[in-house]
Formats: C-alpha cells, sequence, structure tokens
C-alpha cells in the first residue's frame, strides 16, 4: 500500500477534491516507470539557451511562465489507495482508505503523468516536439517561429509570430494555475540580461552566493582557473581533506560550467578525487574560486544581428594522467560567435597513440554535432549546409607517418589497458 504523507493528502484534499474517492478496500502495486524527459545538464546552456541563442540574434524577447503545483495536474492511470492523514478519517469508516484520481507529488509516477499531461496539451495546440530534444516545442510557418522550451514547471517562450504567442500565452495560463514572471531574467542560477544588443547570460549572483557560503568573499585574486604546472593524482601524499566540503565545492562548479566555458577543465580534474579528497585536491578547488572571485562579470553574450553559423573545435589530452593514462577529450561548438555547447571528460578506453586519442575525440565532437541538428530542426541552419570541425592537424602528420612506431610510453598504456580489462 502506498502511504501519502499528511501534507500532500491535505493539499490534495483541499485543492483538489476531485483527487480522492472513498473506497473500503486497498491494494498494492509497484511503478517501475518513473521518468520524465528532462533537459540534460549540459543542454541547459542550450536550453533555454537555445532559444536565448536565436532570441538574441533576432532581437525577441523571452517570456517566462512558471506552473503552480505542476504535477498535481498529471492524470493517474492506475489503482492507487492511500491512507487519510490524521484528522480525515471517515467517521463511520474509520478504517477505510482513499481511492486517488489525480497525482500527488510524492508518488513516483508524478513527474512522468505531468509530461504527457502538458506535451499533449501543447501539441494539440499546433506545436511540434522536437525530435532532437524531448522538451522543446515549435511552430514555423512561412518564416514566422515560436520557440516554446519546457524545463519541468518552467516554461520559456519567443518568436517573431506575436499574433500566435499572445493566443497561446493566454490559452497556456488558462489551461493550467501559473505564475507569469514577464520578461526572462532569472532561471537555474543564471541571470538573463535582456538589452536592444542582444542577450547575455551570466551567473554572477551565483557565484557571489558560492564564495559568501564559503567564506572566500575577501580572498586574493588569481589569474588563472588553475596552478601552472599543477598534475593532481589520487594517491599523492598529502593530508586528507573534508569529504563533505570538498564534494559540496565542487558540485557548486559543476553547476557553474552552465555559463563558465573556462573552468570546465578544472572541474573535469577535481571530480575525479569526489570519494577521497586529499589537501592537495582541496586547495587546487580553492585556487579555481580565487580565480572566479576576479572575473564574476565574464557573461555569454548572444549578439543581434550575428550569422547562425555552426563551428566545432575538438582536441584531446593523451595520456595526461599518469595513474591511469587514460586521455581527455575536449570539444566546444560555437553559434555565431557564442559558445553553445563544450565539454572536457575521460575517454572511455585507453588510447595508446595521440592519434588515436585525437579521433576519439574527433568522435565524441560528431556525435554532439549529431544531436545539434535540433538547429537545422528549426530552421536556423541551412538543412544542405555541413558542419565544420576543426581538430589537431597532428593527427593528420602522425597518420600518415608509416615509420611511427612503438615507445616506452605506449607500453606503459598497454599495460594499463590490461589491468582495466
Amino acid at each position: 500500500m502506498f502511504t501519502s504523507t499528511s501534507m500532500q493528502l491535505k493539499l490534495a484534499l483541499e485543492d483538489w477534491p476531485e483527487a480522492i474517492d472513498d473506497l473500503g478496500a486497498a491494494s498494492s502495486m509497484s511503478y517501475t516507470s518513473p521518468s520524465q524527459h528532462i533537459v540534460n545538464s549540459h543542454n541547459v546552456n542550450i536550453n533555454p539557451a537555445n532559444s536565448t541563442n536565436t532570441a538574441g540574434h533576432q532581437g525577441w524577447t523571452i517570456a517566462h511562465l512558471d506552473v503552480k503545483t505542476a504535477f498535481l495536474n498529471g492524470d493517474i492511470e492506475e489503482e492507487i489507495y492511500v491512507q487519510p492523514p490524521p484528522g480525515f478519517e471517515s467517521p463511520t469508516h474509520p478504517h477505510h482508505v482513499y481511492r486517488l484520481k489525480k497525482v500527488l507529488y510524492s508518488l513516483k509516477q508524478a513527474p512522468r503523468a505531468w509530461y504527457h499531461k502538458v506535451d499533449n496539451y501543447l501539441t494539440t495546440q499546433g506545436l511540434r516536439k522536437s525530435t532532437t530534444d524531448q522538451n522543446l516545442y515549435f511552430h514555423e510557418d512561412n518564416g514566422l517561429l515560436i520557440l516554446l522550451i519546457l524545463y519541468v514547471d518552467d516554461v520559456y517562450l519567443t518568436g517573431n509570430n506575436l499574433p500566435h504567442i499572445a493566443r497561446l500565452w493566454t490559452e497556456i495560463q488558462t489551461a493550467f494555475k501559473m505564475t507569469d514572471l514577464g520578461t526572462l531574467s532569472h532561471s537555474l542560477g543564471i541571470e538573463f540580461l535582456i538589452s536592444h544588443d542582444g542577450i547575455r547570460l551570466t551567473q554572477r549572483q551565483y557565484i557571489e552566493s558560492m564564495l559568501a557560503d564559503f567564506g572566500l568573499n575577501k580572498c586574493r585574486l588569481v589569474a588563472t582557473h588553475m596552478a601552472e604546472k599543477t598534475h593532481l593524482l589520487s594517491d599523492m601524499r598529502t593530508p586528507p581533506a573534508d569529504s563533505v566540503l570538498y564534494q559540496t565545492m565542487v558540485r557548486n562548479l559543476i553547476f557553474l560550467i552552465h555559463t563558465r566555458s573556462d573552468i570546465a577543465y578544472v572541474v573535469c580534474i577535481v571530480s575525479r578525487f569526489m570519494a577521497a579528497p586529499l589537501e592537495i585536491h582541496a586547495r587546487a578547488v580553492k585556487h579555481s574560486y580565487r580565480y572566479l572571485k576576479g572575473t564574476t562579470n565574464l557573461a555569454l553574450n548572444y549578439r543581434r544581428g550575428e550569422k547562425d553559423d555552426l563551428l566545432g573545435y575538438t582536441d584531446s589530452d593523451w595520456a595526461r594522467d599518469a595513474y591511469d593514462r587514460i586521455s581527455t577529450t575536449k570539444y566546444l561548438f560555437l553559434l555565431g560567435s557564442t559558445l553553445i555547447t563544450w565539454n572536457s571528460k575521460k575517454q572511455p578506453t585507453i588510447a595508446l597513440s595521440s592519434t588515436e586519442a585525437e579521433y576519439m575525440a574527433i568522435t565524441e565532437a560528431t556525435k554532439e554535432t549529431v544531436w545539434l541538428r535540433l538547429l537545422r530542426e528549426l530552421k536556423i541552419q541551412d538543412l544542405k549546409k555541413s558542419t565544420t570541425i576543426h581538430r589537431d592537424n597532428q593527427v593528420q602528420s602522425q597518420s600518415r607517418d608509416e615509420c611511427h612506431r612503438a615507445n616506452p610510453s605506449t607500453i606503459e598504456l598497454q599495460k594499463n589497458a590490461n589491468s582495466l580489462s
């Protein structure tokens, strides 16, 4: 039997009287599909920044709506029974239970039920769901475009079809209880600064709050995100650090890379020691905080009137980790002159040469290009135009060198590969 919390069921009884039936029997069930389509974390820079980039280039504004108690709008399909909270028992049938007719927040299927509800509504309004991103909806007709981004209970709406946008805006607020937050200014810890020249994305307030939380708001500034010639390993001879504090500080940095690609590499490095951090690892994290202190005003600029050409760059850091000799893949993509997605992470397997590491990096960048086809789906980029990815010329020169033979580093890499297999 599923037992709801008192607060959840009281909310249903007070605000959703049609949500329950008084029944005299209860049954149990198992639910295994609680998932909801949610924008990927690294795609926060695309959604809502995907519409932000387009809006910034075209001079559009972005409307922001917040759905009140979104999950309570979902329709339930299974038979689920709950025990009444104290004070809500039936005086004539004190041992009876309630059968749910509406979703509660504490149900596993609540997110999925809400998504299906709003998805069906948006598609009936003439919006098409992107085949690349399940939370992106659009309507395109003879150059008139509407973009709608759904992020759990946040709705972002922009485009150049103003009459259609006004109608959709009104109908959405009629269908669901919503709070009109006006023009998008702050969401998911990101500030959206809209002007005549375009749109800027910054996490300045988040950085300042982060520094204050750890007592680093008056720290000494540094010019780089990582100290020069720093090579961090997991078995360095330094005392252990406070693991809880370390993990909290690194998690803040992970969230910050949504708008700060300049710290992506250091976040990739320090994230490897979350299980057993040492003092030298903690010093590296604090160094990056000191760097952020002096660069709080850095932002992503989506300038008005720029060309929407998609361009990629990729590289690899071959066998830099002396512990396991796994290489690092790095890539970034620009739309016009603005970064829209980037990544820095370890490769899944050991590369026995720098050429192999480069090819693995190119492969990951190509996968990202396939995902970025959503830009073509929205008619932002010409479907017939291919995407250019720039890579290290060393790949071509080494692949043509027939005398390129194994060296001691290759033997060490092979030894590590065998030990991991």
